[in-house]
């Protein structure tokens, strides 16, 4: 059987104030049960809320890292650099072939592209109706 906890043990074992854990709770984001007057919660959905919260800074982390990474990248240092007309000939060789193989798969898939959409915006006209 699971061990039940207060918000009191909870606010020591987190540090935070029990008041902030009542807020967790009345919005959703831990688990628990009222008995009477006091919140209770188990331990494994402390564990849950915990893991939760670990990954929501963990998504954050994420976007900052890729963020600054992005701007590194975007504002490089002088580079000192000669583009030979190979090199050229070949990255406009590249951008024709990207533009090229997305206008086939465009023309191969149009109908159901072009269905697609009539679809999208007929659902919207019957449910106005």
């Amino acid at each position: 059987m699971d061990e039940f906890l207060t918000i009191d043990e909870i606010a020591k074992k987190l540090k935070l104030h029990p008041a902030t854990i009542t807020k967790y709770i009345r919005e959703g984001k831990l688990m628990a049960l009222k008995f009477g007057r006091v919140w209770r919660v188990t331990e494994e959905d402390l564990k849950e809320f915990i893991k939760k919260s670990k990954m929501k800074y963990l998504k954050y982390l994420v976007v900052i890292a890729v963020s600054f990474s992005l701007l590194y990248l975007m504002f490089p240092q002088t580079a000192y650099a000669y583009l030979d007309p190979g090199t050229g000939s070949y990255i406009l060789q590249l951008a024709i072939a990207i533009l090229l193989g997305g206008s086939l798969v465009i023309k191969i898939y149009w109908r159901k592209i072009k269905v697609y959409f009539l679809n999208l915006f007929s659902k919207k006209n019957k449910d106005d109706v």
